[in-house]
C-alpha cells in the first residue's frame, strides 16, 4: 500500500460521517488510550476494558501484539463509542461519545497517521484517509 507522506501538501476535511467508526476499520490502541477510555467508563483499571469486551489484543505490524478497539456486530460493526444515528438513505453517522477529551490517538490525529519500521529504526508520519469510502 502506498501512503502519501505528511512533508507533501494534502488539505482534509472532516465531515462527521462516521465511516471511519464502522465496518472493518482497525483502531489499534496504545497504553494512554487504554487509560483515557478507562477513566470515561469510570473503570478502576485498564483490564476492565478487555474483560468488558471494549478491547482485545491482536498481532499488529512488525509483529507486535497491540490492543484492538472491539466494534459491535450488530446490527452493523461500528465503534462502541459512536453515538450513532441512521440516516433518511439508511446509512449510520454521529458523533464519537469519547470527543474530544477520551478519544484514542489514531483517531484524534485522523488522517495523520504514523508507520514504524523497527528494522529501519524509523518512524514515518503519513497522510491516511480514515477509511476507504471517507468523503473528507
Amino acid at each position: 500500500m502506498t501512503y502519501k507522506n505528511i512533508s507533501d501538501s494534502y488539505h482534509f476535511e472532516c465531515i462527521l460521517c462516521a465511516n471511519c467508526c464502522t465496518g472493518d476499520t482497525q483502531i489499534l490502541l496504545d497504553f494512554f488510550d487504554l487509560y483515557k477510555m478507562s477513566r470515561f467508563l469510570n473503570f478502576s483499571h485498564s483490564g476492565e476494558l478487555f474483560k468488558k469486551n471494549y478491547v482485545f489484543m491482536r498481532l499488529s505490524e512488525n509483529d507486535i501484539w497491540r490492543p484492538q478497539l472491539r466494534f459491535k456486530k450488530k446490527p452493523f460493526s461500528f465503534c462502541p463509542f459512536l453515538s450513532h444515528q441512521i440516516n433518511e438513505e439508511g446509512k449510520i453517522g454521529g458523533l464519537c461519545s469519547l470527543h474530544p477529551q477520551h478519544k484514542p490517538l489514531v483517531c484524534a490525529t485522523a488522517p495523520i497517521g504514523r508507520r514504524y519500521d523497527f528494522q529501519a529504526d524509523s518512524i514515518e508520519y503519513i497522510f491516511h484517509a480514515p477509511a476507504p469510502d471517507c468523503p473528507g
